[in-house]
């Protein structure tokens, strides 16, 4: 286990004061943090005994992430997208690799509800599983409202053909925890989709401590692909991997 010293830039965001709370413990979640991980000791299977902060990754009801295996039929809007390329920042944060956009002008409208990126982030193997079917990368649009509240668009890859977007970002990846670099290259975040956005939706929270509930999660039926050294060369930054398991849905409707 390695030990690397975060320290949180303040940004240059404009949410009421009582957002702040939520906001902080996100970029905490997704932040290293000596207290969790995903191995034996520190993993998913005692996040909750970890900090009290953490409770609901245990006691939770809405948790994050699930199998998709019966959704209801429903008459969804169509997805609004604002995505533009952007210089960017790639990030190993010790527990993913994450790109931050500079520029807050990525933005995709839900229910008429304007959400602005904030970054991405990935997991090997999938999170999520669709009619039990586990995917070997799934990437995560972190997005917020003007209040605080967070979307998340999942997007699931199936090993196939190469994925030039992630061969791109992949030629800068930070392998070492706590190392950020700039990109290159502008990074457009529709170039990691696929053309076709329909989607599953449901409520959940965030996959991380301090497992945050309330999260409106946009699952994307439509996949995309990366090739076998694509994927085995994120696993090896992320340490082979990190995924938490499926958590149970109770009495949650995923709507198609």
């Amino acid at each position: 286990m390695w030990t690397v010293k975060t320290k949180i830039q303040p940004a240059n965001w404009h949410f009421p004061n009582r957002i702040w709370p939520f906001l902080l413990a996100v970029v905490a979640s997704l932040a290293w943090a000596e207290d969790w991980d995903y191995g034996e000791d520190h993993g998913p299977e005692h996040w909750d005994e970890l900090s009290a902060d953490y409770g609901l990754c245990e006691s939770g009801h809405n948790q994050s992430p699930i199998d998709i295996s019966n959704p209801i039929s429903a008459e969804l809007p169509a997805l609004g997208w604002a995505y533009q390329a952007t210089s960017a920042k790639i990030i190993n944060n010790g527990h993913t690799v994450e790109i931050d956009p500079k520029q807050a002008t990525n933005k995709v409208v839900i229910a008429n509800l304007e959400y602005a990126l904030k970054q991405v982030h990935f997991h090997t193997p999938s999170e999520h599983h669709v009619k039990g079917v586990e995917f070997p990368l799934e990437a995560h649009f972190v997005h917020s409202d003007s209040q605080g509240n967070l979307a998340v668009v999942a997007v699931l890859f199936d090993a196939g053909p190469a994925n030039p977007a992630l061969e791109s970002l992949w030629a800068s990846l930070p392998e070492a925890p706590g190392t950020e670099l700039e990109l290159t290259r502008a990074f457009d975040p529709s170039s990691l989709m696929p053309a076709n956005r329909d989607y599953f939706r449901y409520s959940g929270s965030l996959t991380t401590p301090p497992c945050s509930e309330g999260v409106l999660w946009i699952v994307l039926k439509e996949h995309v692909t990366a090739n076998a050294e694509e994927i085995a060369k994120f696993a090896r930054v992320v340490h082979s991997h990190n995924n938490r398991p499926l958590q149970p849905i109770y009495a949650r409707d995923v709507l198609e």
